[in-house]
């Protein structure tokens, strides 16, 4: 899947998680979003398929949605993060360009030491390397724990540290951040696959700007080889020391640079004896060669890895484990395997807690997905009046105030109304008391509990002779489904 769509999809799950009371998208835009996305899905839809609905539904809701946002709409398109990316990868190889370019190896008195310059610090560094490079390279996130992920994580900030603009709700402000700090988490895997690989190119053009330093400066200026040691006395000492680091560019340039014991007798200098040695072109080929073997190849090898990594990562970001009941319930409504909920507030109109909590309490106490639709809110005083448009499999609900005193002439009047006008063969009612204002109310009040109670207990009774009646009771702090005829509560 394209990164966009990924980032189009969070976005879309960011907005409706945050507006729980549809104020930005409401229940009736989200359904047209997902018809005119291709719902309803078959059943046996793919994954690819179902990600491929999710991604034109999450468009059509964003394309909703804009319109409507009072701050800044950029969130919405930009790729957050990718442009920190390309300034640390051009500032980096600039950098590296230009250090690599001044360094010099060779002594100020034109002469090159041959065990002065650092060819195997730099082979066995580069070794080490690569060795915990293709360790992390096979572990699904093994960049974002590296030292990559430090910078990464340097690059890209958390959500804390984002501010609400003057024009921004704080609707808006709570669903930016909201998917600032998912696509935040999301990102890093990749985005520290794509730093490693910006660091592999920078140590790549270190080197090679080194080399192509070291024969600028040989172009002006002649330099001559020695070698100095205190431990290597004599050239067939230092011949198979060399060798070593030296071998693979012996073996891809053959005889042409090949030295022997005798060729670097000729070249040892001591205190007691000073040597200006002999033209180091040829040792100044071998060094080049050698880092490029060691270095060079590598880490372009590397860097190109690291690349198609995380181009893969963007392809398949697990965003469904941000929230994977939301998928689901997108999903089954899709598909028709949700639970249709038919919810008639009476004289109350809950808060957007309440209405998540709803949602929440509901798939928990009928263990599937649910697709709830809110009808307009009954008034006091038109119960006897009113009706409601229930289909046979859908799941008719009433939400009361808890707050309010139960009474015979209004709440079960109403109750009684609409289960005659339930067509033959549905479900019958069940009540939702939304408990928010009375707890919030009673809490400074010692008695709190015990009016809890009383309360729960005159709505319970209300109820007692309504056959397969539940009553669902959702709160801030719990949501329970209990038995109008009993005194026993069971956590759903």
């Amino acid at each position: 899947m394209k990164l966009a769509h990924t980032r189009d999809i969070v976005i879309a799950q960011c907005l409706e998680e945050t507006d729980a009371g549809g104020r930005l998208i409401t229940d009736e835009e989200k359904r047209l979003a997902e018809s005119a996305a291709g719902a309803p899905l078959p059943k046996d839809v793919s994954r690819r398929e179902q990600d491929a609905f999710l991604a034109q539904r999450a468009a059509n809701a964003i394309g909703t949605v804009e319109p409507r946002l009072e701050g800044d709409r950029g969130w919405l398109r930009q790729q957050l993060f990718r442009s920190k990316f390309g300034w640390f990868a051009l500032i980096a190889v600039v950098v590296a360009a230009i250090v690599g370019y001044l360094t010099n190896e060779f002594d100020p008195d034109g002469k090159v030491n041959l065990l002065k310059l650092p060819l195997i610090g730099i082979i066995v560094w580069n070794l080490l390397v690569y060795l915990v490079e293709l360790t992390f390279l096979f572990r699904k996130e093994g960049a974002a724990s590296s030292f990559a992920g430090v910078i990464t994580r340097m690059l890209v900030p958390p959500s804390m540290k984002l501010e609400k603009s003057e024009t921004e709700s704080a609707l808006e402000f709570r669903a930016r951040s909201l998917f600032h700090s998912r696509w935040r988490h999301l990102s890093i895997p990749a985005l520290s696959a794509r730093t490693k690989s910006i660091l592999h190119i920078t140590a790549l053009v270190l080197a090679a700007a080194a080399i192509v330093g070291m024969y600028v400066r040989g172009l002006s200026k002649e330099y001559n080889a020695v070698w100095e040691s205190t431990f290597f006395e004599k050239g067939e000492q230092l011949e198979p020391f060399l060798k070593v680091p030296l071998g693979p560019a012996l073996a891809v340039t053959g005889d042409r640079f090949n030295f022997t014991a005798d060729e670097l007798d000729g070249l040892r200098q001591t205190q007691e004896a000073p040597n200006d040695g002999k033209n180091a072109r040829k040792w100044i080929h071998l060094y080049a060669i050698s880092i490029a073997i060691f270095v060079l190849i590598p880490r372009l090898f590397l860097a190109l890895l690291w690349h198609l990594k995380a181009v893969s990562m963007d392809r398949g970001l697990p965003f469904r484990d941000l929230n994977p009941a939301y998928y689901e319930r997108v999903l089954a409504v899709s598909t028709g395997d949700s639970l249709p909920i038919y919810l008639v507030p009476y004289a109350h109109k809950p808060g957007d807690s309440v209405v998540q909590g709803i949602r929440t309490h509901m798939e928990a106490a009928f263990e599937r997905p649910v697709s709830i639709s809110w009808q307009d809110g009954i008034a006091f005083g038109e119960e006897e009046e009113a009706t409601a448009d229930i289909a046979i499999n859908t799941q008719p609900m009433i939400l009361f105030n808890f707050g309010s005193t139960p009474e015979r002439e209004t709440h079960l009047a109403l109750y009684q109304q609409l289960r005659e006008e339930l067509p033959e063969g549905s479900r019958p009612y069940q009540i939702v008391l939304d408990c928010e204002a009375f707890d919030r109310k009673n809490d400074s009040f010692t008695d709190a509990d015990e009016r809890r109670a009383t309360r729960l207990s005159a709505w319970k009774k209300l109820f007692a002779a309504e056959k397969n009646c539940q009553i669902h009771i959702i709160s801030e702090h719990e949501m329970i489904t209990t038995q109008p005829a009993t005194t026993t509560e069971t956590d759903s």
